[in-house]
């Protein structure tokens, strides 16, 4: 049963543990790195390690339920290898009288630096000949260590049984869930591609003609190029890619991927609609850190994780900007505004950083 468990979090090319699983349109899903080795390898066109479609780096997707499921299925056969053990412990000292005896006979009492011969019934403890003559256990119950711990070995073998019998129903429920899970998963890609045959207006970021930025074709991804401008100019330079719509009522959500980038900006501004730079954006800078910029002002911002998802929540009727950690819907940061103008969703992919830093920022959600 575990390796059945095993071998639903395995990526097909290492053959390993699913680490920062992403998705292809076909569906099938591999970790992060060895898809990028894979399509780094890969002379002319990208094909499918699996199924030989081709792809290309913007049709990457991250998968978080994977991504979560791995985690849970680590964690439930460490414990169950670990009860498995301790089941095995019991069982060993059931078949011998040397083990915890030898033991027990090696501690000394830290107060009188005696064996430990005898168990106290009374206080459930193990204690030397001086203390049971001391007045600290006058009218205790004593009892030879290795008579004592015979029933003891036998309670702790039995519930250590009835807890790994019980265990024994999970994987059944785990599969079950994992199938589940997958299900639910081509659901969402199905209905996605439907989505985005049906409206092909769906498109977020607005193609900016920036020489600097980069928009995928289905208008969710932007990434910042290698060009080289005058002065050198992508050094500190963070252009913004913006929604084609802007938004003055009700409430909008998005969330954007951000991944391992070490330089990125998430926010909402007024655009080109005026020049007097409002804005209230979470960024990410290489040489600094994280902060808040409100209107021009940057102040850092103490983060306790590392956002790999940035959930992002406006409120026009309450003119209410709020950021989540998006794995968990963790409050980062939330601000308020004043002006009355539309804000739309403003991206950067941040500085390139001689390509360490050329993954695009994708919005799953909106």
């Amino acid at each position: 049963m575990d390796s059945r468990l095993s071998k639903q979090i395995q990526c097909s090319v290492c053959l390993g543990d699913f680490v920062d699983p992403v998705s292809l349109l076909c569906d099938h899903t591999f970790c992060r790195q060895c898809i990028g080795n894979h399509s780094q390898s890969s002379r002319g066109l990208r094909l499918c390690p699996e199924c030989r479609r081709p792809y290309t780096m913007w049709d990457l997707r991250s998968n978080r339920v994977l991504r979560n499921m791995v985690d849970a299925v680590r964690e439930h056969l460490s414990e169950q290898q670990s009860l498995r053990d301790r089941g095995a412990s019991a069982a060993g000292t059931d078949r011998t009288t040397t083990g915890p005896v030898l033991e027990s006979e090696m501690l000394l009492c830290p107060e009188h630096d005696e064996r430990l011969k005898l168990f106290c019934e009374t206080d459930q403890q193990l204690v030397c000949l001086i203390c049971r003559d001391g007045d600290n256990h006058q009218g205790h119950k004593f009892k030879p260590v290795d008579e004592a711990a015979g029933p003891k070995k036998y309670t702790l073998a039995l519930t250590t049984h009835s807890r790994i019998s019980g265990v024994k129903l999970t994987p059944v429920e785990f599969i079950r869930f994992i199938n589940c899970s997958f299900l639910l998963f081509e659901v969402k890609s199905t209905l996605s591609k439907y989505m985005n045959q049906q409206f092909p207006d769906r498109n977020v970021i607005s193609d900016c003609h920036d020489p600097y930025l980069r928009v995928s074709s289905d208008g969710r991804s932007v990434t910042r190029t290698a060009k080289k401008g005058l002065f050198y100019r992508q050094r500190d330079y963070r252009p913004l890619a913006r929604t084609h719509k802007t938004f003055q009522s009700g409430q909008h959500y998005w969330e954007v991927d951000v991944g391992e980038k070490r330089d990125w900006s998430v926010g909402v501004d007024e655009g080109c609609i005026s020049n007097t730079n409002k804005d209230i954006r979470l960024q990410l800078k290489h040489s600094q850190g994280y902060c808040v910029k409100e209107n021009g002002t940057e102040s850092d911002k103490e983060l306790s994780v590392k956002p790999r998802r940035i959930g992002l929540y406006l409120d026009c009727d309450r003119r209410q900007v709020c950021f989540y950690n998006a794995d968990d819907m963790t409050l980062l940061h939330s601000s308020v505004y004043a002006s009355s103008t539309p804000y739309s969703l403003s991206l950067s992919p941040g500085v390139y950083l001689q390509d360490r830093n050329a993954d695009p920022l994708t919005v799953c959600w909106n």
